[in-house]
């Protein structure tokens, strides 16, 4: 009896050390702004937050459509927070050092294309570097993936939507800020 008891704690010590080595959100991690990035969670979600419209081309034929975008909840299968990706510097060959630093704030939305079905999307917006000047906002729903650009820390005005699975191009759209009804 003893000896099961013995082995039930360490097992459960050696769980709960696991769980905070493994998952360093629970260290505190995650909204506050890390040592060498000029951003924080908040500041990504600035550019991608909130209500936006504008116009999806598919087969010659342009159709309005509305977007709306939040961060993903917290529990979810991502995380809806800022988080820093963990990079190693491993060389097999001899190249330049080809490692970028990526931040990734998760969002989820609805899109609603005029005369179809609202569809629900999710997907992330990734900042290239230490800066918020460059990166992507990708969106998954519905069977297409819709892909615009951040630059100098704003959505562009232009993106793609392509197909989920072959990425084949099914369309173009133009992107514009909507303001938040109350």
């Amino acid at each position: 009896m003893r000896r099961d008891t013995l082995v039930r704690t360490v097992m459960a010590f050696g769980a709960v050390g696991a769980f905070f080595l493994l998952n360093p959100l629970a260290l505190g991690c995650g909204d506050e702004r890390v040592e060498g990035y000029t951003f924080g969670a908040d500041d990504m979600a600035a550019v991608v937050v909130g209500e936006w419209s504008g116009e999806v081309t598919y087969d010659a034929e342009a159709v309005a459509f509305t977007l709306v975008i939040e961060a993903s909840p917290v529990g979810a299968q991502q995380t809806g927070s800022l988080r820093q990706h963990l990079c190693g510097n491993r060389t097999l060959i001899a190249s330049a050092d080809a490692c970028i630093a990526t931040s990734q704030f998760d969002v989820v939305g609805e899109v609603q294309v005029a005369g179809q079905e609202a569809r629900q999307v999710e997907g992330s917006l990734v900042a290239y570097g230490q800066d918020l000047n460059e990166g992507e906002l990708t969106l998954y729903g519905a069977g297409e993936v819709w892909v615009v650009q951040m630059i100098d820390a704003a959505l562009a005005d232009a993106g793609e939507v392509r197909d989920q699975d072959d990425r084949a191009l099914l369309g173009r759209f133009f992107l514009s800020s909507s303001a938040m009804s109350d």
